[in-house]
């Protein structure tokens, strides 16, 4: 469009606009190039409709010029800028009582597609775990899902244990979480098993570092090397992204499907002794009126 020239009722209020966000509203150099560049193509926009003042502007105008392309449809992220620009300036006009009413007010736009997240593949926490550990960093990476999945703790608390928080007398693991706060903690066999492979390997390090968990050199994994560790496992297994969380949540929910599996064949079973009890009854009593006949 473009083929005639704003009025002067039309560019002067937008050059007032433009110099309040410079002056008053301190709005950066490069900020106020595209919000110049955006006004002014809609300003050149709107000349053909003649328009003499902006109290003439209907809101058809504005989502045609937000709409407008030439030969493809604009991005989403192009109607987007075309409207942020817009509504700063409307609001101006309205202030300075140029525009009645805000021309952007219920006007239909396309709207962001539908982001389609793709499901999360059931975790099988006991596959997750029962993979060989033959070296260094599988031993301890197996030995760190074992306490997380059976023992309930955080990948900060993992942070926290030392070689000293194993009590395998009692089988538990100690855990300071605070100066004033010391927790006891049962592992299970499966932990044990675990913690006595790792400790092997882990005492060939020569190191004075105390951590339960560390590198080849010795030192100790913070939270975030053992939130990689988890992730890294997560990839071998085909998760793009496995926090510690979401590995203890798919256990609980994998151990309350096979009590609930195992409640649901419990009546089955009972149901059949009792009918073979029943029938059992019956052919006493059968062989008891052939007797007395």
């Amino acid at each position: 469009m473009s083929s005639f020239s704003a009025a002067k009722d039309i560019s002067a209020p937008l050059e007032h606009y433009l110099s309040y966000l410079q002056n008053e509203r301190g709005t950066s150099l490069s900020s106020l190039r595209n919000y110049r560049s955006d006004l002014y193509r809609f300003r050149d926009f709107i000349a053909d409709y003649r328009l003499q003042q902006w109290s003439e502007l209907q809101q058809l105008q504005v989502q045609a010029y937000i709409l407008s392309s030439v030969f493809t449809p604009p991005s989403l992220a192009t109607i987007k800028r075309r409207t942020s620009s817009l509504r700063g300036f409307f609001n101006f006009l309205r202030k300075r009582s140029l525009l009645s009413q805000d021309p952007l007010l219920g006007i239909k736009l396309p709207r962001d597609p539908i982001k389609m997240t793709p499901p999360t593949p059931a975790i099988d926490p006991i596959a997750l775990t029962s993979f060989s550990a033959p070296d260094f960093i599988t031993k301890r990476d197996k030995t760190m899902l074992a306490i997380l999945l059976h023992c309930g703790l955080s990948v900060a608390d993992l942070s926290k244990l030392t070689v000293f928080s194993i009590d395998f007398s009692r089988q538990k693991l100690l855990l300071q979480r605070s100066s004033k706060q010391l927790v006891s903690i049962a592992y299970t066999p499966e932990v044990e098993a675990a913690l006595k492979d790792w400790l092997q390997m882990r005492m060939a390090i020569i190191t004075a570092e105390q951590s339960l968990f560390i590198s080849k050199r010795g030192q100790s994994l913070s939270i975030r090397a053992l939130q990689l560790s988890i992730n890294r496992i997560g990839k071998q297994q085909g998760f793009t992204r496995l926090t510690a969380k979401q590995l203890q949540q798919s256990y609980k929910n994998a151990s309350a499907r096979q009590v609930a599996a195992v409640g649901r064949s419990r009546p089955l079973i009972s149901e059949q002794s009792h009918l073979a009890e029943l029938l059992t009854t019956y052919q006493q009593l059968q062989h008891r009126g052939k007797r007395n006949d």
